[in-house]
């Protein structure tokens, strides 16, 4: 987990000099890009992803989604801190984390599936080099 965590908060500074510890939509959606998580094309989508997901792939709308539905639950929608409007902090990326693995492992229980997920993140950042 602190590992996940790093690779978050590398992504909520990623060109920002101001909330270094929150994650706008664009940068969520950015983040699962770049893991191959949501892909622009079909024949992208990540090899160790369940065969029954592979065809439909994760679309960026779906990331939308439950980006929105998690800053719901969590209270995290800003009401109380308008400049924290829209913005995940760690553990609501977590919980949108957890949501994405069972999204894409429906075979494997929570715990089981945010691993297969994380390693997978973990994978492909080493194989970018986007973080050092």
């Amino acid at each position: 987990m602190e590992k996940l965590q790093q690779y978050f908060l590398r992504y909520c500074a990623a060109g920002s000099n101001s909330n270094a510890n929150k994650m706008p939509l664009y940068k969520f959606v950015t983040f699962l890009k770049d893991c191959g998580i949501i892909s622009t094309k079909k024949s992208q989508v990540p090899s160790n992803i369940e065969k029954r997901n592979k065809s439909a792939g994760f679309p960026a709308i779906e990331a939308e989604l439950i980006f929105t539905k998690i800053l719901k639950q969590t209270g995290a929608s800003g009401k109380h801190n308008p400049e924290m409007l829209d913005k995940l902090d760690f553990k609501s990326f977590y919980a949108a984390m957890i949501r994405i693995g069972q999204r894409f492992y429906p075979s494997l229980n929570q715990n089981e599936a945010l691993i297969a997920l994380t390693v997978h993140v973990f994978h492909i950042i080493n194989d970018l080099r986007i973080l050092s």
